[in-house]
């Protein structure tokens, strides 16, 4: 068990959280800054970072329903469900019910999603060689 906190310790504790804090708004600002420059590479698809999150999510097996998706994205699930009608419309997915539940839903890539995948992870590429 630790000493009582001293004034060095206390202090010692705030730089190093002042630097994580720093070095967490850094990544929240890139964050933001890719999912700009995706959205610009994407319009013309009709798609949105957003988008193509999900679709490089489900192509990595890291998600495949509605509400790992909404769970893992921090989404509700009502914007999830209106990402994956859009990107069912443009064929890029088809969701399988499971009868008679409704509710159990997997979610299924069709082979016209790779590309969108693929323009994207090389758009990221593209975003990390841009000096910053």
């Amino acid at each position: 068990m630790s000493g009582p906190l001293s004034i060095e310790r206390l202090m010692n504790k705030h730089v190093a959280l002042s630097s994580r804090a720093d070095e967490l708004l850094e990544l929240v600002i890139l964050s933001r800054q890719c999912s700009h420059i995706m959205n610009q590479q994407l319009v013309e698809s009709g798609l949105n970072f957003n988008h193509w999150q999900l679709l490089f999510l489900l192509s990595k097996k890291v998600i495949s329903t509605p509400m790992q998706i909404a769970n893992y994205l921090h989404i509700e699930p009502a914007t999830v469900s209106r990402h994956l009608e859009r990107l069912e419309a443009l064929k890029l997915l088809k969701r399988v019910y499971n009868q008679p539940d409704r509710r159990n839903t997997a979610i299924v890539l069709l082979p016209a999603a790779k590309s969108y995948i693929t323009r994207g992870l090389e758009g990221l590429v593209d975003i990390s060689n841009q000096p910053r």
